[in-house]
């Protein structure tokens, strides 16, 4: 399993590369890729075909649009017959991937909270703190923070970016902790 992060231009078409890598023994001719972004239906475009040998690996593209916002994303083989996965701890991939529609500027929510619509609301400090470094501001930011029900807790170590692009003593970042609805 590899997580990696990644910065793209949401809803233009965005290039994924996975590399594919034989850890068997025998050689691979046929290799099925599928993903999957949040909960989305799995998706699968298309299959590598060639011929793999053992510890040899190879890279495999493919083009997909993301929506603003910090989004998940799944990526996993499938070795086709007449081929055997004999290990499929090795087959899957995950990916943040930070889907930038502009620089943030306005008001955008940690949970969910009413008014906030749902592109501009994040789950946890992590997600927040990743879309602030990879896309910049344009304007000043206002964080609101859904305070959580008893016994429950954001887990996140809170360490801030630095060097936000756009950030100024008018563009600024703000939070809220928002006591509501609980």
């Amino acid at each position: 399993m590899i997580v990696l992060d990644f910065v793209v231009t949401a809803n233009t078409p965005s290039q994924i590369s996975v590399r594919l890598k034989n850890y068997g023994s025998n050689p691979l001719t046929t290799v099925k890729i599928n993903y999957k972004i949040d909960n989305a239906a799995p998706v699968s475009p298309g299959n590598w075909t060639g011929m793999l040998n053992s510890r040899d690996s190879v890279l495999y593209n493919f083009n997909t649009t993301f929506t603003p916002g910090f989004r998940y994303m799944k990526v996993w083989s499938e070795i086709l017959p007449p081929d055997i996965d004999w290990e499929k701890d090795n087959d899957t991939a995950y990916f943040g991937i930070v889907a930038c529609n502009g620089p943030m500027s306005g008001e955008y929510a940690i949970g969910t909270i009413s008014g906030i619509s749902a592109d501009r609301t994040f789950n946890n400090f992590k997600e927040v703190f990743k879309m602030l470094k990879g896309c910049g501001v344009s304007g000043s930011v206002t964080f609101k923070v859904l305070n959580l029900a008893v016994g429950q807790y954001y887990t996140d170590t809170l360490s801030f970016p630095k060097n936000i692009t756009g950030v100024s003593p008018t563009n600024y970042i703000y939070s809220i902790f928002w006591y509501c609805c609980l």
